[in-house]
């Protein structure tokens, strides 16, 4: 997993937190929407397409 790909996910995650603090709602959801995308694709990649987990998080 190329560490480029990892600090974005992590500076997506801090502008959601900062947007937050600010009081920018939206500004937070798009940034958590795209870190979601965002590890939701690394997890694929780094699994070759395969299912990482078989049932939901409890």
């Amino acid at each position: 997993m190329p560490a480029e790909e990892l600090d974005d996910l992590v500076q997506r995650l801090t502008v959601a937190k900062l947007a937050l603090e600010a009081g920018d709602q939206e500004a937070a959801l798009a940034a958590l929407d795209i870190a979601l995308a965002t590890a939701r694709r690394l997890l694929t990649d780094a699994h070759d397409d395969q299912l990482v987990r078989r049932r939901p998080a409890g």
